[in-house]
């Protein structure tokens, strides 16, 4: 018995210590951030991505609808989930992670000139392919939903399900 409790607590804290804050990075700016909230959502972003933000604010709500209408299951994330704007890579890119917290880094890369009907558009996709992986990773069984409130957002679906799967749930969401 007291080998398990040692496992369980070398596997907590492997869980806790080994992942150091993702997002430091993405909050090192040398100018000021603002936010803006919906109901599910809080965007963070810096002012020259004003336009970017609201343009995604005002669709987020959409996107939470359209999901639970894809998979017919409610809502599963409990806190408002961050999404951070930043534009300090070259191209458009982002990503999902549960860890330290459930995140969404964007990375905008502001549009060339005559691109940006089509820039909002993917940008609003890149955003729902995102907020998809958000959705499906945190969709817990019961006997997960268990093991979450001891783990927290470290214990999650992208431990247990294949890269292809998550993926193909998002891609399918997109389609």
């Amino acid at each position: 018995m007291k080998k398990i409790i040692y496992m369980i607590l070398f596997f907590s804290a492997t869980l806790i210590f080994a992942n150091p804050p993702v997002l430091n990075k993405a909050y090192d700016y040398p100018y000021a951030l603002s936010s803006s909230s919906t109901e599910h959502f809080e965007f963070i972003y810096p002012d020259h991505l004003y336009d970017e933000a609201m343009f995604l604010a005002s669709r987020a709500e959409g996107v939470v609808v359209d999901l639970i209408d894809f998979f017919g299951a409610k809502w599963p994330i409990k806190r408002t989930l961050k999404v951070v704007l930043t534009s300090d890579k070259a191209e458009l890119n982002a990503y999902y992670s549960p860890f330290t917290f459930s995140h969404i880094v964007l990375h905008v890369t502001p549009p060339s000139e005559g691109e940006l009907a089509s820039f909002k558009r993917t940008l609003l996709s890149v955003f729902e392919h995102e907020v998809a992986h958000a959705y499906t990773l945190k969709i817990h069984a019961p006997a997960m939903k268990g093991a979450s409130v001891f783990f927290g957002d470290y214990f999650c679906n992208s431990i247990f399900l294949p890269n292809f799967i998550v993926e193909g749930l998002a891609v399918a969401f997109e389609s």
